[in-house]
């Protein structure tokens, strides 16, 4: 059996994400007002799309290619010759990915209004 390994959680990685997202909002707040939390928002979901596009990777690696057609194509001949097995470890994990990033996006979506409507609501 294996010891815990506490920072290698997920646990650990939301907790750590949400302290960078919280300072990072912070200091964008303080330089920019309102503004800044829908900046924060916006490059938030950049992040959260490029997830999506590149498998879950922020930044596309020479493993996964580096444009949408190399990474379709390579997705696409993996999924031919991967076995029942994989293929479904494949769909939980596409879909454990895609809740993530709904819950992210819908986060990042309301920052994005917030600071928007609160830029607006104060030039006034």
């Amino acid at each position: 059996m294996k010891p815990p390994q506490p920072m290698q959680s997920e646990t650990f990685a939301w907790l750590a994400g949400g302290l960078v997202v919280a300072v990072v909002a912070q200091i964008a707040f303080l330089y920019l007002g309102w503004f800044g939390l829908f900046l924060v928002g916006v490059c938030g979901m950049t992040v959260t799309m490029r997830m999506d596009l590149h498998g879950g990777h922020a930044i596309a690696d020479q493993d996964y290619g580096s444009s949408s057609v190399e990474m379709y194509a390579r997705q696409l001949r993996q999924a031919e010759n991967a076995s029942p097995e994989e293929k479904q470890a494949a769909a939980a994990d596409r879909a454990k990915r895609q809740k993530m990033i709904y819950i992210l996006n819908t986060l990042w979506m309301a920052l994005m209004g917030f600071g928007l409507a609160m830029f607006f609501t104060h030039q006034v």
